[in-house]
């Protein structure tokens, strides 16, 4: 009698990145205007991801099957969004307008990441392995402002506004005659730098000031893992939701304001669901 051996492994890897920068920039310039003075910078980032594999293999001898599935996505934006007046230390920018003067900088990013591996062994002992890998990484940065300027306007309105988008989905499932083992991880890390900012050496006559840093994520995560083994089943799920970052509005040093009216905000909120689901069977099981 003769026995053989039957192998397959199927790997799927996706790495994506994007970092722009986008500007409305006012420097060293000298503006006068009859009417409104706008600056507005904007940055939509979308990332979009799917990793699936699937391994099977089977030996009709009396030997073993071995199967491998792997996959991984990795998603990560890093932009600039700035709609900013200011110059260089020593030097003055200058806006006179008998209407209002907006800034306003938006920024969104967001990443939708599913990935899928799969392995089935069939034979006299079989052995399948499945593991899952999404990461996710939103560090934006959203900052509206003056600095180094002299502003003489009816009203002026700073606006920084940043959303924050994160799906993440992973799935492993693996079966065989002896040994199975599912393991998948799903993470999100939202990191976003949102400031409006009245900043250093700033002189400001207006009727009305406002200053408003608003920032808002909303983030999905789903890991689920399943292996159905004669002998061994092991399945194991995680899931990483981390959310830390900046969200500022105020007025920096050395500067005057003359206002009637002076409005300052900031504000974030934050809207999360995650969820990690394990199954395993066996003869010795184990999932977690």
């Amino acid at each position: 009698s003769s026995a053989g051996a039957s192998v397959s492994i199927a790997i799927s890897v996706a790495d994506n990145h994007i970092s722009n920068r986008v500007q409305a920039l006012v420097d060293s310039a000298v503006i006068r205007a009859t009417g409104d003075v706008t600056l507005h910078a904007d940055e939509l980032a979308t990332i979009t991801s799917k990793s699936t594999v699937a391994a099977v293999a089977v030996d009709i001898s009396m030997g073993g099957a071995v199967s491998g599935g792997g996959a991984k996505s990795v998603n990560t934006i890093d932009t600039r969004t700035e709609a900013w007046i200011d110059a260089p230390v020593g030097g003055r920018s200058s806006v006179t307008t008998a209407g209002s003067l907006s800034l306003t900088a938006t920024g969104a990013a967001s990443t939708d990441s599913q990935v899928v591996a799969a392995a089935a062994s069939f034979g006299a002992v079989g052995v399948a392995t499945a593991g899952t890998v999404a990461d996710n990484v939103l560090r934006p940065e959203v900052k509206a402002g003056i600095s180094h300027s002299d502003i003489d306007a009816l009203e002026v309105v700073i606006t920084a506004l940043g959303q924050q988008s994160g799906l993440s989905k992973t799935a492993a499932l693996s079966v065989s005659t002896a040994v199975s083992v599912g393991m998948a991880k799903s993470s999100v890390l939202s990191s976003a730098d949102v400031q409006a900012r009245i900043g250093d050496d700033v002189d400001l006559v207006a009727q009305t000031l406002r200053v408003n840093a608003r920032s808002a994520d909303v983030l999905d995560l789903k890991a689920l893992a399943a292996s159905g083994g004669a002998h061994v089943g092991i399945a194991g799920a995680l899931t990483q939701l981390t959310i830390d970052g900046t969200t500022l509005a105020g007025i920096g040093d050395r500067s005057k304001l003359v206002a009637a009216t002076v409005d300052i905000r900031a504000a974030r909120e934050q809207n999360f669901d995650d969820a990690s689901l394990h199954l395993a069977i066996g003869e010795f099981a184990g999932s977690g």
